[in-house]
């Protein structure tokens, strides 16, 4: 007997038509999704391995799923979590902090030169659809000379722990040192759950 000869293109046909629920092959996930839905549950899935954020300072190494990631960065990186307040001086050339909302992990770089911008990336390491569910406000006050900068958005995602290159917020040099005349600035974080959709 001549082997079996699949049409691929022909089962694949078949496989988006049916009505069959296919379990996501992602450890501990329990979902059930049409074979249609398939690929973009496994996107988003909770269950997913990633990295934890600050393997590319640290070499840290773990792995584990999104719903794992709270409990090791407050075990393993607690000197990495900020208060809601600290002086615009005690930003290095190049730092990362932590912060959690409701057991989500969010992170947040900064990058400041004394010729160049200094930009801030706030993100949540979760999916895109679901990060966009967080807001954040970011307020950097000068009280001596009654300057004040707030900003306020949805967070984007930061997901199995690659960072874009863009910035949430861009300070210029020339405002920066408007903002650092005579005194330190206070900067704010303000991290709340949001319908982005109202924003």
């Amino acid at each position: 007997n001549s082997p079996a000869i699949h049409n691929i293109v022909l089962e694949k046909l078949l496989m988006e038509d049916t009505t069959e629920l296919l379990e996501c092959d992602h450890l501990n996930c329990t979902e059930k999704v049409l074979y249609k839905d398939l690929k973009q549950h496994r996107k988003v899935c909770v269950y997913q391995p990633i990295k934890c954020i600050l393997d590319k300072w640290e070499g840290c190494g773990w792995s584990g799923n999104v719903l794992e990631y709270e409990k090791h960065v407050k075990e393993k990186h607690s000197t990495y979590f900020m208060s809601q307040d600290h002086h615009l001086e005690d930003i290095n050339t190049c730092s990362v902090a932590l912060f959690t909302i409701n057991g989500k992990v969010g992170t947040i770089s900064i990058h400041s030169d004394d010729e160049e911008d200094t930009e801030f990336c706030l993100r949540m390491i979760l999916p895109d659809t679901e990060a966009k569910q967080y807001k954040y406000t970011v307020t950097i006050t000068n009280e001596k000379l009654g300057l004040k900068i707030t900003t306020s958005r949805p967070f984007q995602s930061v997901w199995k722990g690659d960072f874009d290159d863009e910035s949430d917020i861009s300070l210029t040099a020339s405002t920066m040192a408007q903002l650092l005349k005579g005194a330190s600035p206070i900067i704010n974080y303000t991290f709340d759950f949001n319908d982005s959709s109202n924003l």
